[in-house]
């Protein structure tokens, strides 16, 4: 699967629209359809409920964007930190909590 099939599918989630999705991503809504598709035979499950003038997650779906969201969350951090040493997203980065308590 390749990061920009990734990228269509959370663009093309969130908008509910291929037209709007294939604009933002600058691909015909033909190829973005054919690499929806292509995700969905890959993953085994349907990502989508087309209708005539919609589409829509299916719960399967909406089950799997937060996870795609944070799959281009560190992509693009990868590239942060290969640019400029720097971690963009807060994603990936890890909080402590430190306490400390006394007994007497």
């Amino acid at each position: 699967m390749r990061i920009e099939t990734i990228r269509f599918f959370v663009d093309t989630a969130e908008m509910h629209s291929v037209i709007n999705a294939a604009k933002r991503n600058n691909i015909s809504p033909q190829g973005l359809s054919r690499a929806l598709l292509s995700m969905e035979n890959e993953l085994g499950c349907a990502l989508f409920r087309r209708g005539p003038s919609s589409i829509t997650p299916t719960h399967k779906g909406m089950e799997m964007l937060p996870l795609a969201k944070r799959v281009l969350a560190s992509y693009d951090d990868m590239y942060s930190l290969a640019r400029s040493g720097k971690v963009k997203s807060e994603a990936n980065k890890i909080k402590v909590l430190c306490c400390s308590f006394v007994f007497i």
